[in-house]
């Protein structure tokens, strides 16, 4: 075999190019792919936040005659609700003549603090949400709403803004708190005793006395049943008076 020749300087300068650009290919190449990634994870990221997004839409739903339906409906940005403090703030523009509106902050449970309409006229009344200190709500179930009667039907063009501090409460099945907060209202809800209903009569009520008033032991049906008004006082006769208080000597 013959003796293997030494490559020269200027044949192992011209190697170490090759390899050089060979590399610089792959690190291209890896670059490449690389961005692809990154512009498809970046879509992937845009879709999943606007699909998450949507549940937190405010939305107003116009009755222009007919009732609320999903056609006469008025979605506010995406960008309306800003995750870093919270709040949600738009302007409307009404396409028709509108008798009332019903505001949907979103789709989960949540609470709600200063609402606020551009419009002092209109007022918004939370429908089968738990009503806190001031201008606080609390909705535990889905679809909160609220409800608002327009003294007078507000003409096409009319511009509305909605503006209000949003807090989404989260329903995920590792949720523990939510639940159990929601379980214990709830039960305080269902064990909480019934209004009074106003009284009937429309006279003045009887005056009740020692005498007309059931025994201690008696129960509610027995006291319902055995309360009499009190009989009126019998007049005393002079005779009468006479004989039980006779008049002093002298008189």
């Amino acid at each position: 075999m013959p003796p293997a020749t030494k490559p020269t300087p200027d044949q192992r300068i011209a190697e170490l190019e090759q390899q050089l650009a060979l590399s610089d290919q792959g690190v291209s190449k890896l670059a490449q792919r690389c961005l692809a990634l990154e512009q498809q994870l970046a879509v992937l990221e845009k879709h999943e936040t606007y699909d998450n997004m949507t549940l937190f839409r405010l939305t107003l739903y116009l009755d222009c005659g007919l009732g609320f339906s999903e056609q006469d409906t008025l979605p506010a940005p995406v960008s309306a609700y800003s995750a870093n403090n919270h709040t949600v703030s738009a302007i409307f523009e009404l396409p028709r003549e509108v008798q009332a509106i019903r505001i949907d902050p979103g789709e989960l449970p949540c609470y709600i603090t200063g609402l606020a309409l551009s419009d002092e006229r209109l007022e918004a009344v939370p429908n089968g949400a738990l009503a806190l200190d001031g201008d606080k709500t609390l909705f535990l179930n889905f679809d909160p709403q609220f409800y608002v009667g327009c003294p007078e039907r507000l003409p096409a063009g009319t511009k509305l803004a909605v503006s209000y501090t949003y807090y989404p409460l989260q329903t995920g099945a590792d949720d523990t708190v939510f639940h159990a907060m929601r379980r214990g209202i709830e039960l305080v809800q269902a064990r909480a005793p019934p209004p009074l209903p106003p009284p009937t009569n429309s006279g003045p009520w009887p005056r009740i006395t020692a005498s007309s008033w059931p025994a201690r032991s008696a129960g509610p049906s027995t006291w319902k049943n055995s309360w009499k008004p009190p009989s009126p006082k019998k007049s005393i006769s002079a005779s009468a008076t006479r004989r039980c208080c006779p008049a002093p000597a002298g008189s």
